[in-house]
């Protein structure tokens, strides 16, 4: 993994400037992935599109906010006269939040994709390391995965994947298999091959990759 420089914004709603992190490489050696596409990779950190800042609390599309410096990579300050001591790394927008911007009536499709497919992760997370189907799935939880496939392609290999195990985790596993009843290349070959087991197995909740191999 190797950073990139820190830019450094300025909010949009009290003017206080925000950290965003950057990577110029990273990779996914280590990681640790499940059935909905949640993956956990130690040299590949998260890169939140939509924050909550670190100063005033309110929820703002980071790439939007005005750039005030870009800082050089490996450039060591003086914590007492660094200008940008008080840019604090911005938090991921909370679920409340994420509704808010859902309800607010802004249409944006890859706006909306990212914030249903991020509520759907959240909601899985309580269920990562359950080796039951319980907790099962709110009807919260089934209203934003109804409107997220809406939002997906079928033609698009990795989209066509998620659609099937979001069939397979409401328990819909014909829908799933049917989605699965195709060739796909890559990663959503590899994803394709988990879903279509737990689905022939009548299992719906979200599941991490792990192979015969792995301890």
């Amino acid at each position: 993994m190797m950073p990139g420089p820190d830019i450094i914004r300025r909010c949009s709603e009290c003017g206080e400037l925000i950290r965003e992190k950057t990577l110029k490489s990273g990779n996914t050696f280590g990681a640790r992935h499940w059935t909905d596409g949640y993956f956990i990779a130690p040299m590949m950190p998260d890169r939140l599109w939509y924050v909550s800042c670190p100063h005033c609390d309110q929820a703002v599309w980071i790439d939007e906010l005005e750039v005030v410096e870009k800082l050089p990579i490996y450039v060591i300050t003086d914590a007492k006269n660094d200008p940008y001591r008080r840019a604090w790394k911005a938090k991921r927008a909370g679920d409340y939040q994420m509704r808010e911007f859902l309800q607010s009536g802004e249409t944006n499709t890859e706006k909306e994709k990212y914030i249903r497919q991020d509520l759907w992760w959240a909601g899985n997370h309580k269920r990562r390391h359950s080796s039951t189907d319980f907790p099962q799935l709110l009807d919260e939880e089934v209203d934003n995965l109804l409107a997220y496939m809406k939002l997906l392609d079928k033609n698009d290999d990795h989209e066509r994947v998620y659609m099937a195990e979001i069939h397979r985790e409401m328990r819909e596993f014909d829908q799933a298999r049917e989605l699965l009843n195709r060739e796909f290349e890559g990663f959503a070959k590899e994803l394709a091959y988990f879903i279509q087991w737990y689905a022939d197995q009548e299992y719906a909740a979200v599941r991490e990759m792990k192979y015969r191999d792995s301890k």
